[in-house]
């Protein structure tokens, strides 16, 4: 093998080696979810915001997902609670915005558009909440102002 081709894959092997080594990167501990701001290139998004501040993003990764998978709407497991929401991640750094998944289209046509955007977040969010509370466990909030009303 020529020097340079081994120098280049011992390197690529260093890198390889360090990505996989490196910790990874802890959960923001809350999240703005505002969907027409974040993708105010979508066509159809509803005027009305109606955003979620303060979002405990952080809790509901490390705390409050863990050992809950069954009333998920996606399966998850609770080395990577990522799923529970971000269903089609594999990896921390695939978990993004909800309109930039690859998959987001078609979800968007299965609850009827853009003009029902919160359908998604209802389907996902309420939905498990409801789901625990309907099997007599402690639970986030069910109604509009437990998420909006902040």
């Amino acid at each position: 093998m020529n020097r340079t081709l081994l120098t280049c894959c011992l390197s690529a092997a260093l890198v390889a080696t360090a990505a996989q080594a490196a910790p990874a990167a802890e959960p923001p501990e809350t999240v703005e979810i505002n969907v027409q701001a974040s993708h105010p290139d979508v066509q159809g998004l509803p005027a009305d915001t109606k955003a979620v501040s303060g979002f405990s993003h952080r809790a509901h990764a490390e705390t409050y997902l863990p050992g809950l998978q069954a009333f998920s709407r996606f399966p998850y497991e609770d080395g990577f609670t990522c799923a529970a929401c971000h269903h089609d991640a594999a990896t921390p750094g695939e978990a993004g915005s909800c309109l930039s998944c690859k998959t987001a289209d078609a979800m968007l046509a299965k609850v009827g558009g853009p003009a029902k955007v919160k359908n998604l977040y209802h389907d996902t969010c309420k939905a498990c909440h409801r789901a625990m509370a309907k099997a007599g466990r402690d639970t986030g909030p069910t109604r509009c102002n437990g998420c909006h009303g902040k």
